[in-house]
């Protein structure tokens, strides 16, 4: 059996965070990065919340995606 592809809400339910589409949107809105900054060393995020982007980014291409994309939104915010 095939799982499906982990998405946005997904990285929210692992990071512990609100995984609603309106906290998600919240989440892009409120937040930003620097260009050049990387999302595992975000200030915003909890200390194991960057450790597990940094291990997702690190340990699984499906994932890893998901986690530049993250990154992508909150360099757009700026």
């Amino acid at each position: 059996m095939m799982t499906p592809l982990p998405d946005m809400t997904t990285l929210f339910d692992q990071l512990g965070l609100d995984s609603s589409q309106d906290a998600i949107e919240a989440f892009f809105r409120h937040n930003h990065l620097d260009q050049g900054d990387d999302v595992s060393e975000a200030d915003f995020l909890s200390f194991e919340q960057r450790l597990t982007l940094a291990r997702m980014r690190d340990d699984d291409a499906e994932w890893a995606e998901l986690v530049d994309t993250m990154e992508s939104l909150l360099h757009k915010n700026n």
